[in-house]
């Protein structure tokens, strides 16, 4: 599959990845410890995001405003698509929220669907670039690096192939086709984003993990998003049933 960017895509792209690195990472603490996202908060994210119907743009821009917190790309989210809040409970992004609460209402969704493994996609980004930087420094300081740095690299492959997988579901929208390319999306994320936080301990130890560390909370979300995903084994078979000869 090739994806060919117009201006608009990219400029899109690239304003949600100033708004996650300048507006939605110094707030991420505070959302994490309040269990809320400010109403400020969520209408600057809500304006990074891409409109719905554009599909790729929407997925990049979500992936985008998720390396800086899933928490706060998923309140906008479900504002951007004028979704119900879950039985009892607000919108607050990953806190505060039962995962049920989230899953129900983004499953009747496609652009919500799709949302949340774009949401999953850029956690284990943050996790790359993180782990990358690491290695970086570590070599700088002219120290090896020859350990960690196969399993980054693997983890950059594999997660570059589940936002291809992403791009294409977003591209043939809420047809049949679309249907099973998201499935393959989810399965695809479900393994590779776990690898991205392998490679993270690999290139940067327990400091990967400290309480309350950027990568910390962007674990928890990502452990989050894939519980609102739901099990890997049923969407493995969703994908094969649409894939595979009856």
């Amino acid at each position: 599959m090739t994806f060919e960017l117009d201006d608009t895509t990219r400029a899109a792209r690239a304003a949600a990845d100033t708004c996650a690195r300048d507006v939605i990472a110094p707030a991420a603490a505070e959302v994490d410890a309040q269990a809320a996202v400010p109403a400020a908060l969520r209408a600057a994210a809500r304006a990074a995001l891409a409109p719905p119907a554009d599909g790729v743009a929407w997925a990049m821009t979500v992936e985008a405003l998720a390396t800086a917190s899933a928490a706060v790309t998923l309140a906008a989210v479900a504002e951007a698509l004028g979704l119900p809040a879950g039985a009892g409970a607000e919108w607050t992004g990953l806190r505060g929220v039962n995962v049920d609460d989230l899953a129900a209402p983004l499953a009747g969704s496609a652009s919500g669907s799709l949302a949340v493994t774009a949401a999953l996609i850029g956690t284990g980004r943050a996790a790359v670039d993180a782990s990358v930087a690491a290695l970086k420094a570590t070599k700088a300081a002219g120290q090896p690096v020859d350990v960690a740095s196969p399993g980054v690299s693997d983890a950059a492959t594999a997660l570059e192939a589940s936002r291809l997988l992403v791009w294409d579901a977003a591209r043939l929208g809420g047809s049949a086709a679309g249907a099973t390319a998201r499935a393959l999306a989810r399965v695809h994320a479900l393994e590779a984003v776990p690898l991205a936080f392998r490679a993270v301990a690999a290139a940067m130890g327990a400091e990967a993990f400290r309480p309350g560390a950027p990568l910390e909370r962007a674990r928890r979300d990502a452990a989050t998003l894939a519980d609102v995903l739901g099990e890997g084994a049923s969407m493995m078979r969703a994908a094969a049933a649409g894939t595979l000869p009856a």
